[in-house]
């Protein structure tokens, strides 16, 4: 994976101003930070991994000097954060890496309601419980949700009636029976039962009582939601993203190409040998 970039700016002009150098280095920075997370964020969501360092909230950090046998202080410490070591990540396949470049590059992002899901996994992770059934079942949500509007939308609703179903729909309680009956034409690989006992009650209870639920509760919860997601929204493929982008830029190519002005050096011969400029109008 790029770890960094080496940029080479000559030292001529105002640029060879300090003050002038580091603009263009932010400039450059800031495009292709967020071209980077946008690239890791598709990988992430294929290959499952959680990226960033995963950090468990411990007990109150303790440090203490003690009398040493040399005479001096010697530093002692308990507590704190404890990192966590997750196992069973995989590395990302040459075709996710060049799936994921040609996705930031096209600048498509990773659907919502997976972004939301992997945040909840972190917290699960961290031991934020109540934190991690909020945004499973949020995710969940965001996934039914964004079935049914383009459910909708590709029958021709109009969008005053598409917002008034969803709102009528709200929580995910009201929304699962209407998107397993309108989307999923009556089947879904989740039941009503399941979706109010592990995504709904808990989410309500963590909510509105500010309940911590136990660690098997929150599994659950990510369990659920993950199945809703996968049904609802599924994650493009590596294929499909690159059998996209491809068709994306072939078509701007062919835009591009016709938007452009002919040449305006043409040239026609004339008698006698040699040749003129001849206008184009």
């Amino acid at each position: 994976m790029v770890t960094a970039v080496r940029l080479r700016i000559p030292a001529e002009g105002d640029l060879a101003i300090g003050s002038y150098t580091t603009w263009p280095i932010g400039q450059v920075g800031g495009v292709f930070g967020a071209w980077l997370v946008r690239a890791e964020a598709w990988l992430d969501a294929w290959t499952g991994t959680i990226r960033q360092p995963v950090m468990k909230i411990g007990t109150p950090l303790i440090r203490a000097a003690l009398p040493s046998e040399e005479g001096g202080l010697a530093g002692i410490g308990t507590g704190g954060p404890v990192p966590v070591i997750i196992r069973g990540q995989r590395w990302a396949t040459p075709e996710e890496v060049t799936a994921g470049f040609a996705a930031a590059s096209s600048q498509l992002d990773v659907p919502l309601a997976h972004t939301i899901l992997r945040r909840s996994l972190v917290e699960f992770y961290t031991g934020e419980s109540r934190l991690c059934v909020i945004d499973a079942c949020s995710a969940a949500e965001i996934a039914l949700d964004t079935a049914l509007t383009a459910h909708l939308r590709a029958r021709g609703l109009p969008e005053a009636e598409i917002e008034q179903l969803l709102r009528l729909a709200s929580g995910i309680a009201e929304s699962f029976p209407t998107y397993r009956d309108i989307v999923a034409a009556g089947q879904s690989a989740v039941s009503r039962g399941r979706v109010i006992d592990q995504l709904a009650d808990p989410r309500n209870r963590a909510v509105h009582a500010g309940e911590h639920p136990h660690e098997a509760v929150a599994r659950r919860a990510i369990e659920t939601a993950r199945l809703l997601i996968q049904e609802a929204v599924p994650l493009p493929r590596p294929v499909d993203i690159l059998s996209l982008t491809q068709s994306t830029s072939r078509r701007q190519a062919r835009r591009r190409a016709a938007a452009s002005p002919p040449s305006s050096d043409s040239r026609s011969p004339i008698p006698g040998g040699g040749s003129h400029a001849a206008s184009v109008s």
